[in-house]
């Protein structure tokens, strides 16, 4: 049989406060700018791209 993890308690207002001054910092569009630089590169282009015949695939997920 599988056990499972207890619920996650509901956050508290003193949790909610500091959560929010964690993330309301001036630097933060820096963070975010290098964070979404770094999941780029972990995230492959697809092998489609330099072939025609997968143009249509290529068309409909833009």
């Amino acid at each position: 049989m599988l056990e499972h993890a207890e619920p996650l308690s509901v956050l508290r207002d003193r949790d909610w406060n500091e959560l929010t001054n964690f993330f309301d910092r001036p630097e933060m569009p820096e963070i975010e700018q290098e964070l979404d630089q770094c999941l780029r590169l972990l995230f492959p282009v697809p092998y489609w791209e330099d072939e025609e015949k997968w143009q249509f695939i290529r068309d409909w997920l833009e």
